[in-house]
């Protein structure tokens, strides 16, 4: 300390003073590396602020979002097992049929073809009769209506036309959106869409 407090004296004037520019060039550049090489507080501040306020309008507009898309994947996956079987159904030359458990929200398809000691075409799995697919509905996603309301399920012949019951299988998420899956005579299948589940388009 000594040393230090001293040091104009022991320099003398002239010498002290060029010390003292050296010393505040030095301080200068050493600063100015660590801001040119990192982030000032102020910059960290304005990067977590920007990306709280995008995380905050994204957030609610994914909770809109996500409902939707679930539904709109959920009902493409119940047309791709539809159009599924009635390439199998073709294939094997037997009915293939799909049944929708409305209660536990997925739903089954098989050859209805009496494998392994079953009855073929009685529209139940029974037997040995092989799994052509098994899904479930995704969470938030209900099966909640089948038309007409004495059945449960769509099917298709050898000729890929209806085994079963024309109609239409019924699907909504936890926003109120709704998805209806029609079978016609011809065997062809589209969706419908509906805000209330009454109004289809």
């Amino acid at each position: 300390m000594f040393f230090l407090n001293n040091l104009h004296i022991l320099l003398g004037t002239t010498k002290y003073k060029t010390f003292i520019t050296i010393k505040k060039s030095l301080v200068f550049h050493i600063k100015y590396k660590i801001f040119k090489s990192g982030f000032t507080i102020i910059e960290l501040i304005i990067v977590i602020t920007i990306i709280s306020i995008i995380a905050g309008l994204a957030v609610p507009r994914l909770t809109t979002i996500l409902p939707d898309y679930k539904l709109q994947k959920a009902a493409g996956e119940i047309i791709s097992c539809m159009q599924t079987i009635k390439l199998r159904a073709v294939k094997e030359n037997a009915n293939v049929i799909v049944i929708f458990d409305l209660d536990n929200d997925k739903y089954t398809a098989f050859v209805d073809n009496g494998a392994g000691n079953g009855i073929g075409g009685n529209k139940i799995k029974d037997g040995n009769e092989d799994i052509v697919m098994e899904d479930a509905m995704p969470s938030g996603i209900n099966l909640y209506k089948f038309l007409p309301s004495n059945s449960s399920a769509f099917g298709f012949n050898s000729q890929g036309l209806p085994a079963t019951s024309i109609g239409s299988v019924f699907i909504k998420n936890n926003k109120s959106n709704y998805r209806r899956i029609i079978l016609n005579i011809a065997g062809n299948i589209r969706v419908k869409k509906s805000i209330n589940g009454k109004t289809w388009n």
